[in-house]
């Protein structure tokens, strides 16, 4: 039995309390605490601190309620007396109720890599990507954005996300909101833009620098790491040089996808998987122990910043010698800024131009990140995110989203040599390969990965999950649905809403005319091959070269 002066402390998510109306007649006026709502027969109070927290006090008629209460505790925040109210005193407990807004929209929980979702043309408009919010109570004298105090959203408070070493540099930069990848934060939006077309286009004539650390690294490196390297995708990559990249797809052993990292070879027994959203690690250490494999498998500490956009080049360059321009794509570089040690890679997951530097010293996050925007200033540097128009416009599948564990690998339309093909299937052995063969030797998948162009330019919903895709013309007696559509934009370079999705082998010829699903009702799409467009051309090299300042390691 709880006695009345007992009280009760819980977290409660947003939308439990976004509704509860204010009662004015019955605002205590208490040293620290105000009243935020009424409802039935109790009042609800927080203080300053717990306005921001979204931390909750209610009294014990509260027990009547069928509200989400994680303890009891023993002393009550709110006194009887003025006296009392001056030095409150309580015992913080965790919450047992995840906050509204901690688990990514739906349908993008993926590798994605995700930006903020997008806008449609400003004319005619379409609407944002972004689902209306639900119901939120928010603090009084919110602070304005990008100042050092202000209001993280919950996502960003909650500590089952582990936070990138560039994560306090992101929000002094005007990180607003995050998506959960890998098991960290991974910022999806900034301050310095209204709409996603802004960001876009800067990344086209610019620069930006993302915080892609939730790319983490699965480190394997011992006598028998190219054997677990080439057990684990269908590609080879036994054979790559040190300083080299590839793509790669691992899959099980029904040969279906599980990532799709980029992997490095950093030395003859060295490399690291930089995967998508998923326990990659778990997996290759499976594969390593049931092996009996003389290897280590673990997550490297090390933390990817990206430099992606046509003035990529360039400013790295300003950092790191002249001899940038002529960094091969998919090569790295091990080298040193001001004593940090970087692998310098051109990559990153956009079809710009651009680098990512693999920081190995996570304790000078900070530094790394001032020293990028200070060295950016004169190429118009902005924050930004993995941006979803340029990875469509690219055909850059997200995985969790276009591509997963119910896609065969043989439906993402690779090359023939990186998914064990007849005459192609290199020599050594991986998980899955008989699988794969028999496949082949069946005709091969039913489904294919494709783009679509949808018809007209009216403003598309967004896509809070995929969508059905319809044959335009079925057999009667028979079901028309052929596909799913997964990823949805709108492409100011083609002037045309595009997708990617799964479709039926037999609807997924280039020019096939379907059917899609929307809110709307029907509209009318052609199939299109991946990519829509093609990889951004390097701008031209200064006439007269930089010094070589190379600081290899």
């Amino acid at each position: 039995m709880i006695e009345g002066s007992d009280y009760l402390y819980l977290t409660m998510v947003k939308d439990m309390i976004g509704d509860l109306p204010v009662d004015s007649n019955r605002q205590r006026e208490m040293s620290g605490y105000s009243s935020v709502g009424e409802t039935g027969q109790f009042s609800v109070f927080m203080t300053e601190e717990a306005l921001v927290n979204e931390e909750v006090f209610i009294t014990e008629e509260a027990l009547q309620q069928p509200v989400g209460i994680s303890k009891i505790v023993d002393n009550p925040p709110i006194a009887t007396s003025k006296a009392e109210c001056e030095s409150p005193s309580r015992t913080r407990t965790d919450s047992l109720v995840s906050e509204h807004g901690s688990e990514p929209l739906p349908g993008t929980q993926d590798s994605s890599l995700v930006s903020e979702p997008d806008a449609g043309p400003t004319a005619p408009n379409s609407p944002s990507f972004l689902p209306e919010p639900a119901p939120q109570l928010e603090p009084p004298r919110l602070p304005v954005c990008g100042s050092s105090d202000k209001q993280l959203p919950g996502i960003a408070r909650n500590p089952r996300f582990r936070k990138s070493c560039f994560f306090k540099a992101t929000v002094r930069s005007g990180a607003l909101d995050w998506d959960t990848y890998n098991h960290m934060l991974l910022p999806r939006r900034y301050d310095w833009y209204d709409n996603p077309n802004e960001e876009y286009e800067h990344l086209k004539s610019h620069v930006c620098i993302w915080d892609v650390a939730a790319e983490r690294q699965v480190e394997i490196i011992g006598p028998d790491a190219v054997t677990l390297v080439e057990l684990m995708s269908p590609r080879p990559l036994g054979d790559m040089k040190v300083g080299q990249c590839r793509y790669a797809i691992v899959i099980d052993d029904d040969g279906m996808v599980l990532n799709d990292p980029v992997v490095s070879r950093l030395a003859d027994d060295r490399f690291w998987f930089s995967g998508a959203d998923g326990d990659l690690v778990l997996w290759a250490k499976g594969l390593a122990i049931g092996r009996s494999l003389n290897v280590r498998v673990f997550e490297a500490a090390v933390s990817p910043v990206a430099l992606q956009g046509p003035k990529s080049t360039a400013l790295v360059a300003d950092l790191f010698g002249d001899w940038v321009w002529d960094l091969k794509h998919f090569h790295f570089e091990q080298v040193e800024l001001d004593g940090m040690p970087i692998a310098l890679a051109r990559s990153g997951w956009s079809p710009e131009v651009g680098y990512e530097l693999y920081l190995q010293d996570e304790s000078r996050g900070d530094e790394l990140w001032d020293r990028l925007i200070e060295a950016g200033n004169k190429y118009v540097l902005r924050p930004g995110c993995p941006n979803q128009k340029r990875r469509i416009e690219g055909g850059m599948l997200s995985y969790g989203l276009d591509m997963g564990s119910q896609h065969s690998i043989l439906e993402l339309g690779l090359p023939p040599s990186w998914v064990g093909a007849p005459g192609k299937c290199k020599a050594a052995e991986f998980v899955g390969k008989q699988a794969l063969q028999r496949l082949h030797e069946a005709g091969g998948p039913s489904r294919r990965v494709v783009g679509l162009e949808l018809c007209g330019k009216e403003a598309c919903c967004a896509m809070e999950d995929s969508r059905k895709i319809f044959a335009k013309h079925a057999p009667d007696g028979e079901s028309d649905e052929v596909g799913k559509m997964t990823s949805l934009t709108f492409s100011p370079a083609l002037d045309a809403w595009i997708a990617i999705g799964t479709i039926g082998r037999d609807a997924a010829e280039p020019g096939t005319e379907v059917s899609v699903e929307t809110p709307d009702g029907p509209r009318s799409a052609l199939v299109r091959k991946l990519p829509f467009l093609p990889r951004a051309a390097m701008l031209p090299r200064p006439e007269a070269p930089q010094p070589n300042r190379r600081n290899s390691i």
